[in-house]
């Protein structure tokens, strides 16, 4: 069977599902963050860790933006969610992030629309020379 031109583009998304502690993730990469946050979880750096926690787009009080005309509502879903304690404080920081290899445009304009609607800042993490760099 050969490939279409869409699977041999360079950004078309290659799925390589690798799995975990019973966790299913979409990358490698994606793994390795989690693995890196658990570690952070353990020190006590962070604390609530969660992933792919499902945000309904909606704005207070009114029906959920739809796709395609009322068909299902539309939905973000960050990669991560923890809260990250402040160092001379007691209060913590809720953290939203996303990890990206290529951001297309559909992406930026779903945590645009996250970003408006609940008033959170979402971190974009990329890997880049072995090194977690947040954008």
């Amino acid at each position: 069977m050969t490939k279409s031109w869409y699977q041999h583009s360079k950004i078309s998304p290659v799925i390589e599902r690798t799995s975990r502690e019973g966790f299913i993730f979409h990358s490698k990469t994606e793994l390795q963050r989690w693995e890196y946050l658990k570690i952070l979880e353990k020190a006590g750096v962070i604390f609530d860790l969660e992933r792919q926690v499902k945000h309904v787009l909606k704005r207070d009080g009114a029906d959920p933006f739809t796709i395609m005309a009322g068909e299902k509502p539309a939905v973000y879903t960050p990669d991560f969610l923890y809260y990250r304690r402040c160092e001379k404080s007691v209060v913590a920081v809720k953290v939203i992030e996303d990890l990206k290899g290529y951001r297309d445009e559909a992406s930026k304009f779903r945590i645009r629309v996250f970003e408006a609607l609940y008033g959170q800042k979402v971190s974009i993490v990329q890997k880049i020379n072995k090194r977690w760099v947040t954008l």
